[in-house]
Formats: structure tokens, C-alpha cells, sequence
């Protein structure tokens, strides 16, 4: 190898074995290149976004509030087998008056674990309704959790002869604070991750009517879900559409009126079912109790998918969720939405 410095060349000796890597980068690319191949048919987990939804707000009525006033407190109530009778006690499990009062270690750690589950569902040929199997232990999935410690719970003035002191009760409205967005659960924004698995929702959808009473077809422009705007053409007589709520529609003055579900059927959104069910974890055994949505006695024999939840859907476009009473075939009636109508639950093994 010669260096032209100057006009004068001067030489380098250069050992044979000297290696210049010309490749290099190569092997560092390459291991890139295979990490993302990898990582591609592996299917790794994504961080997808989720969103908040709150307890769906409900109207209450009396003399202390004022005309339409809401709120979005979600009660429970848990109750303890105490030997032939269900009581809102923790002195059944062991946690005594003295340790609820001065909040010692057993209790402060003491919770009890909503756990959400999803089961296989199919949508109806109309794509208006979602249908779960029952769960079971099979086919339930595991999906979401809210644990409400012991000090959560209502305060109680406890009275003996002598003197008088607060001890928390096994009744909770999701959170200490009071008529405000109360108990968050969280799910996927986007469920297009879960599509081919059991886990997804559905876009449940409105119905519109239109009327054109015209003598020709008319032309109109509809705004779908994602703001794109196209046109539509209605011919001559009633026709249906389905849609999301929220969308829009720019119609002609002549001939043509909307109305939207005059079948009298309920609107339905976007939505998703869970099935919740509870437990309580007793911090001065180690114990775990297991809860049912009714009071049985001990000659009950527990059919899980009848006994041991209730029915909780979301709301994709409110961003809420309402509990229901379950039976293992099809929903109740809402609960949950006032101090007269509590979610229940009760010590599974049953009274004497």
C-alpha cells in the first residue's frame, strides 16, 4: 500500500492477516433482522390502549334531591354465614370487633376480588345481539379484577353498655367518594387483537327507518362512525339501515323523513358481556372464601353457571357498564343502581 503525502511516496508495511471488516455491521444486522422475524411469528403481546368506563349514572328520587338528579355510586353487599343466618359481619370469619375498630394488620389486608370473566359468544344473524355461553370453569376466561379492601367499606357506630366506636362493614359503593364517576374498569379501546379469540365484543348497532314518500329515489349523505362522509340512496317506500349511534344524516326536504328504532325495540351499542363473580381473602387465616349470588343452606348443591355470578355488560360508545342478576340462561334485572337494590353476595357452603 502506498500514501501520497507529497511527491515523495512513502510505504506502509501491512501484515498479510490484517482484517479491514468491511462487513461490519453485517452480523449486527443480521441478528436484528432475525429478532424481528422472530418476534413476528411468535405473535408477541402488543401494548394496546385501554379506556375507562364508569358505573352507568341512575336517577334517584326523593325529597332530599332535587328533580333529575344522578348519581353513580355501586353498591355491595357481602355477606358471612353465621351459623342458621347470612349476617354484614366480619366477626364470622375470625377478623373480631376489637381488630375491625383499631384497623390492625388483618384487617387492613383483608379484600374481597371481583373478578371478571369472558366467555365463547356468538352475534345474532341481524348483528344487533351477543349471546355468552354460561361460564364455567372451562370455558371462562379471566380478564379483568377490582379487589375492595376491608377499610373501603361503610362505617358502622358500634354501641356496648359502656361506649361506642366505628367498625367498617362488608358494604361498599365502589370508592369513599361519593356521587362522583365511582369503582373504574378498564378495557381494550380497540379489540381488533382479540378478533379470532372468544374475547372479543361486538358492534352491537342501531336501526334507522327512513320513509321516502316521494315519487322517485333521493339521494342522501350518511356519516359513518369514522366521520366518512358517503351517499346513500333510498328508493321509493320505508327503508331500514343499520348504524352506529352518533352518526349522521344530511337529508332532502322533499318527501323524506328519519326516525330511528319505531319498532319500539331498545337502542343498543357497542358493547361487550362479562360475567362477575367474588371472593374474599381473610388476612388473619389465609383463607379463601368463594361467594354465590344467592343465600342457600348447606343442603344446596352449587351449580356454577346458575349460582355464582352475575351478568356485567359494557358500553363501547358511553364508555359505562351496568350489573345484572344472572340465572345461567339469560339476564335479570339491573342491580346495583341505589342502597335498595345491592349487588349480593353470599358465602358459598351455605346456612345450617
Amino acid at each position: 500500500m502506498e500514501i501520497l503525502k507529497n511527491s515523495n511516496n512513502l510505504k506502509v508495511v501491512i501484515n498479510t492477516e490484517q482484517n479491514f471488516r468491511t462487513d461490519l455491521g453485517w452480523q449486527d444486522n443480521l441478528a436484528e433482522f432475525e429478532k424481528e422475524v422472530l418476534e413476528d411469528i411468535i405473535n408477541p403481546s402488543k401494548n394496546y390502549e385501554t379506556v375507562r368506563y364508569i358505573h352507568k349514572p341512575y336517577s334517584v328520587t326523593g325529597t332530599t334531591y332535587p328533580s333529575g338528579f344522578t348519581q353513580t355510586d355501586i353498591w355491595f353487599q357481602f355477606y358471612f354465614v353465621s351459623g342458621s343466618s347470612y349476617v354484614l359481619d366480619y366477626n364470622p370469619v375470625g377478623i373480631t370487633t376489637r381488630e375491625n375498630e383499631l384497623m390492625l394488620k388483618q384487617s387492613t389486608e383483608s379484600f374481597f376480588r371481583l373478578e371478571l370473566y369472558k366467555t365463547p359468544g356468538s352475534v345474532s344473524q341481524t348483528g344487533t345481539t351477543l349471546t355468552c355461553e354460561p361460564p364455567t370453569r372451562q370455558n371462562r376466561r379471566l380478564v379483568n379484577s377490582k379487589n375492595l379492601s376491608l377499610p373501603l367499606g361503610e362505617k358502622y357506630f358500634y354501641t356496648t353498655t359502656n361506649s361506642g366506636y366505628y367498625i367498617h362493614v362488608p358494604v361498599f359503593t365502589g370508592s369513599n367518594y361519593r356521587n362522583k364517576e365511582n369503582m373504574y374498569l378498564f378495557w381494550f379501546d380497540d379489540e381488533s387483537t382479540l378478533t379470532d379469540t372468544n374475547l372479543s365484543g361486538t358492534t352491537t348497532l342501531d336501526l334507522y327507518t327512513f320513509n321516502n314518500t316521494g315519487t322517485t329515489s333521493t339521494s342522501i349523505l350518511f356519516t359513518n362512525e369514522i366521520n366518512q362522509i358517503t351517499q346513500v340512496l333510498l328508493p321509493t317506500g320505508s327503508t331500514q339501515l343499520i348504524g352506529w349511534t352518533g352518526q349522521t344524516f344530511t337529508t332532502s326536504n322533499v318527501g323524506v323523513t328519519y326516525n330511528k328504532r319505531t319498532d319500539g325495540s331498545p337502542v343498543h351499542h357497542g358493547m361487550n358481556t362479562f360475567f362477575i363473580s367474588a371472593k374474599f381473602f381473610n388476612a388473619k387465616t389465609a383463607e379463601l372464601i368463594d361467594f354465590t349470588n344467592s343465600g342457600f343452606t348447606s343442603q344446596h348443591i352449587v351449580t356454577e353457571e346458575v349460582d355464582m355470578y352475575y351478568q356485567i355488560d359494557f358500553d363501547n360508545y358511553e364508555r359505562t357498564f351496568q350489573v345484572y342478576k344472572y340465572n345461567g340462561v339469560m339476564r335479570g334485572d339491573r342491580i346495583g343502581d341505589g342502597v335498595s337494590k345491592p349487588i349480593k353476595f353470599y358465602e358459598k357452603g351455605g346456612t345450617q
